[in-house]
């Protein structure tokens, strides 16, 4: 892991900031779904954007580790095992970066991994609810649709990753 600036601390905590105060709003109306994972797939486009532009800036794998870390810090306030969830599901698709494209030098790679952790966060809950907390009112339907959710979260965040590429490409090149 490359060393990250204070510039890039400072980009994090924003994208921390901003990810705690818009997924505030979007775990209210997540609530209202009654789709499996609809807190991951109502954030996951939002989450895809802040990732994808804050990795654009910083272009350093540890990167979704880090944010992930500091939000299940914040996460851990309400819920031990969501916080637990998401910091594991930013931990493995960092390593899933590292292994699969090395680096974030080509944006090709930042639009390809950075849907892997909203992908994996499905995951991480499914398995952490069933080994931890096999009661909860919060239920997987079962591995088929664990699996259709998480292709749907992964595609949905994959528009939302381009989305940004191609938002920041127009203001660079326009700046």
């Amino acid at each position: 892991m490359k060393k990250f600036r204070v510039k890039d601390w400072v980009l994090m905590g924003l994208s921390l900031a901003m990810m705690i105060v818009i997924g505030k709003v979007l775990y209210s109306l997540s609530l209202t779904l009654p789709i499996p994972s609809s807190r991951v797939l109502i954030t996951a486009p939002v989450f895809a954007f802040i990732y994808t532009a804050t990795i654009l800036k910083t272009r350093k794998i540890g990167t979704v580790t880090l944010i992930s870390l500091c939000y299940g810090i914040y996460m851990m306030r309400m819920t031990l095992f969501g916080a637990l969830a998401g910091v594991l599901s930013g931990i493995i698709a960092d390593i899933i970066t590292l292994l699969i494209f090395r680096n974030y030098n080509e944006v090709r790679n930042i639009i390809y991994s950075v849907p892997i952790r909203s992908s994996l966060s499905v995951w991480t809950s499914f398995f952490i609810v069933n080994i931890f907390v096999p009661q909860s009112r919060f239920v997987q339907a079962g591995i088929i649709p664990t699996v259709v959710i998480t292709i749907v979260i992964y595609l949905i965040g994959l528009l939302a990753s381009r989305y940004t590429v191609s938002i920041f490409s127009k203001r660079i090149v326009n700046a």
